[in-house]
């Protein structure tokens, strides 16, 4: 039976008149029980109300409620989150083109070296997690702080920013130069902004101490590994990187578990809105997928006309919807509860499933583009020479200590469509050579990216 008590801090008016809201664990645990803070509109104005020892059924948010503006705050947390995902497809969308560049376009994909295709499997899987690990502390903070003050706005975008940084950055995180350790800085700040701003809520919400200060002390040794981090290269780095993130997981875990109860205060524990949590985790997987898609019109891959190519692009658009009904209209049970509701261990083991599939997917993302272009080889020994060429002329262009380099672009293959050298009509596109190769008066190579 769901028993509702109505809290302090009814608000009506216009939405934007609150400089500062006091805060809410808008959920949480307390000796068993879930307890959570929704939506209800009484009259002209809305208010808080808790429901304590509620089924899932009964606690799920009050789309219903709004205020002078016809919106309530469940409906404003749904745009911030738009927002938010709109921002990490451009960090997907840059992460993808760097990896693609690595595994397609580089000595190592076309000399077959196993320790370079390795090192760039590693750098995706600290990059990949890393941006997960931003998006799910701002998805964590906003399910369970939301209050839609002028103070959480900028803090949003004092987010929003720092994530940005670290999207453009992220591609030079492991090969060192400014650009690396600027990456490495901005996680680290963007993770500390995250527990200040709880730091700052706990005055407001005493018992949320006890598993602050347990969260910074099982954090410290992935903190010690970033910072260490800053100072190595190549292969130290990545192993400092995997190592914190590996640390920063357990800690989660252990956070999420039981055996440390006894430690928090009157057993109260922030915990997953699990209809929340799902709907975000569900975006995020529209997010990749959708990258998997777009790179098959992005730059006109196909070419013009109707071709081959044409069919080979309709596949893999098969393949990503074919995913998408699997994940969405795979479950068939009968009486369907959250997976995160049936215990702790599977609440994480749920969670870290995802981060698996999201990072199958992003690969797959990434070879279905090169595998419908080229194939996925080139025509001769020779055109793989071509192209290791002119991937070494741009990686000591961009070493050089040239100032025009600020004002150049980053090393990326932009593939665009164009008649091959026969001219056949609807045939294969021919990414253009780099401009090095075109100024010494080399051929174009027919598969090869264009670096600029």
């Amino acid at each position: 039976m769901t028993s509702l008590d109505v809290e302090e801090g009814g608000h009506g008016g216009q939405r934007h008149s609150y400089l500062f809201r006091r805060p809410r664990v808008l959920q949480y645990h307390q000796r068993g029980r879930e307890v959570r803070y929704v939506e209800t509109k009484t009259g002209d104005s809305v208010q808080w109300k808790r429901a304590t020892g509620a089924t899932p059924s009964s606690t799920a948010p009050d789309h219903s409620s709004s205020d002078d503006s016809g919106e309530g705050l469940v409906k404003q947390r749904e745009h911030i989150d738009l927002f938010i995902d709109l921002t990490f497809v451009g960090i997907v969308s840059n992460l993808s083109e760097h990896f693609n560049t690595q595994i397609f376009y580089s000595d190592a994909s076309e000399t077959g070296a196993s320790a370079p295709i390795a090192r760039a499997m590693m750098e995706f899987v600290v990059l990949f997690i890393s941006t997960w690990r931003l998006w799910n502390y701002l998805r964590r903070f906003v399910s369970s702080f939301f209050q839609d003050d002028i103070f959480q706005r900028f803090f949003y975008f004092w987010i929003l920013m720092l994530v940005l940084v670290w999207g453009n950055n992220a591609p030079y995180a492991i090969g060192g130069g400014p650009g690396g350790t600027v990456a490495l800085v901005v996680f680290l700040v963007a993770r500390a902004s995250f527990l200040i701003a709880e730091a700052g809520y706990s005055w407001f919400i005493p018992w949320l101490w006890p598993q602050l200060l347990l969260t910074l002390g099982l954090n410290v040794p992935a903190a010690a590994l970033w910072i260490g981090a800053i100072r190595a290269d190549d292969w130290l780095r990545i192993g400092l990187l995997m190592g914190a993130l590996v640390a920063e997981l357990v800690a989660t875990a252990m956070i999420a578990s039981p055996l440390l109860d006894r430690l928090l205060n009157d057993g109260r524990k922030i915990s997953h809105d699990a209809e929340h949590y799902a709907v975000r985790l569900e975006a995020f997987f529209i997010v990749i997928l959708g990258e998997g898609v777009m790179l098959l019109a992005k730059g006109s891959p196909l070419g013009q006309g109707i071709s081959y190519m044409t069919g080979s692009g309709t596949m893999a658009l098969s393949i990503f919807f074919g995913i998408y009904m699997l994940y969405f209209r795979g479950d068939y049970s009968r009486n369907y509860v959250q997976a995160m509701r049936h215990s702790w261990w599977k609440d994480s083991l749920w969670g870290f499933a995802h981060v698996i599939l999201f990072g199958s997917l992003f690969l797959l993302d990434v070879a279905v583009l090169s595998l419908v272009i080229n194939g996925g080889v080139y025509a001769d020994q020779s055109d793989a020479t071509s192209a290791a060429t002119a991937a070494r002329a741009v990686r000591a262009r961009d070493s050089a200590p040239d100032s025009d380099n600020l004002l150049r672009k980053s090393r990326r293959p932009v593939v665009r469509p164009g008649p091959r050298a026969q001219g056949a009509e609807g045939s294969r596109p021919e990414p253009l050579a780099n401009a090095e190769q075109k100024a010494a008066g080399g051929s174009n190579p027919p598969h090869s990216p264009e670096w600029s």
